[in-house]
C-alpha cells in the first residue's frame, strides 16, 4: 500500500470541497444542537476538575492561582526610557543570559541602560547587592520539590552584582550617583561592589579638570607651531633652488655656444683645455673624469 489517494478519491474530495450545500434546520433542531454542545462543554469541565482533585490539593491550588494570576503592568517610567530599536537586544532567551542577568537591574546594567538603572535604584529602590549566585540559589530553593540535585547551580566564581556587569562608564556612574544619594540604604562597597560615591561636586570638579587638560594640550600645540615657524630659515628654500636652476641653465647655454664656435673647451663645464690633456669620448672633449660622468651640457 502506498497510502496515497487514488484519482477517484481525489475527484470525490475536490467535489466535496467545492460544492455548496444548503442545510435547512428548524428552530427546534438548532436548540437541540446548542444544548448538546453546552452539555459536552460541562462534561469536559467536570472531568478536568476531577483530574485536578486527584493530583492533590497543593497542585490544584497552584493551578487555580496560576489561572487567576494577574500580570502587573510595567511602570510607565521604564517604558518611556526603553528605545524601541533596542528591544531586540534586551531579550534574554538563552540559559547563559538568564543566569548572568537574573534581575531587571542586572539586565539594564548589562545592556548599558543608564537611565533605567538610575530609575530602578533611586525611585524603585532596587537591590544592588543581589548577585547572580544568590538569585540562582533562591530560584533553586523555590524549585527544590521538582529538582533534587544542584546540577543547575551557578559556580561560585561567577557571582556578580549588577555593578560588576555594567556595560560602560555611564552605567557605572549611575550606581555611584545612587550611592551618593542613598548612602545608608545598602552596603554599597561591601556587597554591591560599588567602589565610591559620585556627588555633583565631584562631577563638576572632574569636568573642570578635563577642560583644563584640554586647554593645556591646545596651548602646547600652539607653542609647537610657533617654534616650527621661528626655526624656519629667513630665505625660502624654493627661491634658492630656483636661482640655482637658473644659473645652471645659463652655464649650459654658455658652454653650448662655446662648443658651437669651435673653442677648445670642456663640453660639460666650459673650462678651457689649452695646455691640458683632455679626455675624449665619442669625439667630445672633457677636462676631468667627473665631467665625463656628468656628460655634455
Amino acid at each position: 500500500m502506498t497510502r496515497r489517494p487514488t484519482l477517484t478519491e481525489l475527484k470525490r474530495a475536490y467535489q466535496e470541497l467545492t460544492t455548496v450545500k444548503v442545510s435547512v434546520l428548524t428552530k427546534e433542531a438548532l436548540e437541540k444542537q446548542a444544548q448538546a454542545e453546552q452539555d459536552a462543554l460541562e462534561k469536559a469541565h467536570e472531568a478536568k476538575s476531577v483530574a485536578a482533585a486527584k493530583d492533590g490539593s497543593v497542585d490544584g491550588a497552584k493551578g487555580a492561582a496560576a489561572m487567576t494570576a494577574v500580570v502587573p503592568e510595567a511602570p510607565a517610567e521604564l517604558l518611556k526610557l526603553i528605545d524601541p530599536s533596542q528591544l531586540l537586544s534586551l531579550s534574554t532567551s538563552t540559559e547563559y543570559d538568564i543566569r548572568r542577568t537574573p534581575t531587571i537591574l542586572h539586565l539594564a546594567a548589562h545592556h548599558g541602560q543608564a537611565q533605567v538603572v538610575k530609575l530602578l535604584l533611586e525611585k524603585h529602590h532596587a537591590d544592588p547587592t543581589t548577585t547572580t549566585l544568590s538569585a540562582q540559589a533562591a530560584a533553586e530553593k523555590g524549585d527544590k520539590e521538582e529538582e533534587g540535585d544542584d546540577e543547575g547551580a551557578v559556580a561560585s566564581g561567577s557571582s556578580f552584582t549588577a555593578y560588576d556587569i555594567a556595560k560602560d562608564k555611564e552605567t557605572r556612574n549611575a550606581f555611584r550617583r545612587a550611592m551618593a544619594l542613598l548612602p545608608d540604604s545598602w552596603d554599597w562597597i561591601g556587597l554591591a561592589h560599588v567602589p565610591s560615591a559620585l556627588t555633583p561636586e565631584m562631577e563638576a570638579d572632574q569636568e573642570r579638570k578635563a577642560k583644563e587638560k584640554t586647554r593645556k594640550l591646545l596651548d602646547a600645540e600652539r607653542e609647537r607651531k610657533k617654534t616650527r615657524e621661528v626655526s624656519r630659515p629667513s630665505t625660502p628654500t624654493n627661491n634658492r633652488s630656483a636661482e640655482a636652476r637658473f644659473a645652471a641653465m645659463k652655464q649650459q647655454e654658455t658652454v653650448r655656444r662655446a662648443v658651437q664656435e669651435g673653442k677648445n673647451v670642456c663640453v660639460a663645464c666650459g673650462k678651457a683645455l689649452d695646455g691640458l690633456m683632455p679626455f675624449d669620448k665619442f669625439g667630445r672633449k672633457f677636462c676631468t673624469t667627473d665631467c665625463v660622468a656628468k656628460g655634455p651640457a
